[in-house]
């Protein structure tokens, strides 16, 4: 408004200028002017970004005949002023007629004079906004580590964390994993995204090397961000980002002392922007608390775990010890093994060394008993637990070398990626195999595969007691 009352120019806009990017911040159209968009974009390298970089004033009498508008001949004229503070360019304002005009020395001067007093008002508002933006900072930070102080649950801890971290950034979605770098896995364990096409089940397995953005975080062990319009932007990351609708993407790691123990994914589904120094700092303190409030829970968790396990155990001791039949005996086997290991499917195989077959006694098949079946001991998995003596964890079989004679899979296999096998050991004999197998890829950890070998190993004896009975 000051802008037009000085000079009697067809229109003025205000850019704010940060990181070497233009943000609209506002305009003003003469009554008389035929020409009134709701809104402006400056060119990369036009008038407002050259005044912007240069700190300059700039003023083109007539934008027909300047090199800058080579492309674009509007026929008007325009000045651009910087709006300085704290020896840096903050702003850009442009005034201009939408014919050729000659800015007088003294039309110049004024408009040099508002810009300065603006520059002012401009910085004391900054200023203030600054000190409120620090204020809110820190108070979410108090508030995300009270909130993560009050509960040892995980899933209510990753639904906090993600709220923190969605305000903290104004995002649209938040995505938590786990990270194994050895194996190549990534463990999504919360993703909260309004998307329903795009939205992550929670225990979803990605394969580490297809995420090009996530080894280059890792491998530097900081925060790194991504805007969808960079040229040079990973073509891998491009797809990445598009699959998820992500126009900007900052990503961090989750550390635990040295160790990093998961990864967030932070995504802008609606505008590429640059995340300022500032919110990548908050971001970074609240996957610092993140990281503590996750190892807290994990090992509460882990703690509660291995006392359902010991309870366990007992429990299959004296059921197994107590059982009559082998039926019995099968029956305690498999539901109390489901406690600990819960699976889509599971079965427990006796092998008869004497036929060269397999005697599949208990199957389950997404919680349907199936009806017990004999096959001979082909090539399988289940052949080379039995022939090694030693456990197979397969994160998806789909992808595993398979044996000469592919197994014959339960049920409907189709679904079924994961897939765990341990012997039943009785001194060097091995009596059978019990084995456990998921939807997901990477369902079974190695401390599930321990677990299911101590379940195999406790109940080795009174087996082999048993089945010499009913010999």
């Amino acid at each position: 408004q000051f802008a037009l009352r000085l000079v009697p120019a067809n229109n003025a806009f205000l850019f704010f200028y940060e990181n070497d990017e233009l943000e609209f911040g506002g305009m003003l159209w003469s009554e008389d002017s035929p020409f009134k968009p709701e809104s402006f974009t400056p060119r990369r390298n036009g008038v407002t970004h050259t005044v912007a970089r240069t700190g300059e004033v700039m003023v083109i009498d007539e934008v027909n005949t300047h090199p800058l508008f080579a492309s674009w001949r509007w026929g008007g004229s325009i000045v651009g002023l910087p709006l300085k503070g704290g020896g840096q360019v903050r702003a850009v304002m442009n005034v201009a007629y939408e014919q050729p005009h000659r800015f007088t020395s003294e039309e110049l001067r004024a408009l040099e004079l508002l810009a300065d007093q603006a520059a002012v008002a401009l910085e004391n508002a900054r200023y203030v906004a600054e000190t409120e933006r620090q204020l809110r900072d820190a108070q979410l930070l108090h508030r995300a580590g009270e909130a993560l102080n009050r509960t040892l649950a995980l899933e209510e801890t990753l639904e906090q964390l993600a709220d923190f971290f969605i305000q903290a950034l104004d995002v649209q979605v938040c995505t938590i994993s786990y990270v194994n770098i050895e194996r190549d896995k990534i463990r999504v364990i919360v993703d909260r995204d309004a998307l329903p096409e795009t939205h992550i089940p929670p225990g979803s397995v990605f394969y580490l090397s297809n995420h090009p953005h996530l080894g280059q975080m890792l491998q530097e062990k900081r925060s790194l961000t991504f805007r969808r319009d960079e040229p040079s932007l990973n073509p891998v990351t491009a797809e990445n980002m598009d699959a998820y609708h992500w126009k900007t993407l900052m990503v961090a790691p989750l550390l635990a002392g040295a160790q990093i123990i998961g990864i967030v994914e932070l995504g802008d589904q609606q505008r590429c922007r640059n995340f300022t120094p500032e919110q990548v700092r908050l971001a970074e303190s609240l996957a610092h608390q993140a990281a503590s409030a996750l190892e807290n829970a994990r090992l509460f968790q882990e703690t509660q775990r291995r006392a359902e396990e010991l309870a366990v155990l007992n429990r299959i001791a004296r059921r197994v010890n107590a059982a009559a039949t082998l039926e019995e005996m099968l029956v305690s086997i498999e539901s109390e093994t489901a406690r600990v290991l819960p699976s889509d499917a599971s079965y427990i195989a006796l092998y008869d060394a004497s036929k060269e077959e397999f005697d599949f006694r208990r199957v389950m098949d997404y919680g349907e008993l199936r009806p017990t079946f004999r096959i001979p001991a082909r090539p399988s998995f289940t052949r080379e637990i039995v022939t090694t003596a030693r456990a197979l964890r397969i994160d998806d079989y789909t992808e595993y070398p398979l044996p000469e004679n592919p197994p014959q899979f339960y049920g409907d296999a189709s679904l079924l990626h994961s897939w765990l096998g341990v012997p039943i050991r009785s001194g060097d004999r091995v009596l059978g195999v019990i084995s456990l197998q998921s939807k997901q890829r990477a369902a079974f950890s190695e401390a599930q595969e321990q677990l299911l070998q101590t379940i195999a190993d406790q109940v080795a004896a009174a087996m082999e007691r048993v089945l010499r009975g009913d010999e």
